[in-house]
């Protein structure tokens, strides 16, 4: 029900899965689709619902790989040293 930042969905996603999470999920501010936790019945008609409506789920995919796309490791590298560095000009070092 719970987890960390959720780097497996968006190795998922990247491959252009829709990934379902939760709502205790620490990937849920990144996850396209969320359900409250605990809550299968939210689950299921998620589940249910692509599987009766395939070019919803080809849109979802694709907007999935975008977003993964977002956390691509260069643009994550580069937002740490953009960090650091305001941080470092901020401290006069």
């Amino acid at each position: 029900m719970t987890e960390g930042f959720g780097l497996e969905v968006i190795e998922s996603m990247a491959h252009g899965r829709l990934s379902l999470c939760s709502t205790g999920a620490g990937a849920v501010d990144i996850a396209l689709k969320s359900f409250p936790a605990g809550d299968v019945d939210t689950l299921a008609s998620y589940i249910n619902f692509y599987k009766m409506n395939p070019d919803e789920l080809a849109a979802e995919c694709s907007r999935a790989r975008e977003t993964a796309a977002q956390y691509a490791w260069p643009l994550i590298r580069q937002r740490y040293i953009d960090v650091w560095k305001s941080v470092l000009q901020k401290t006069g070092e």
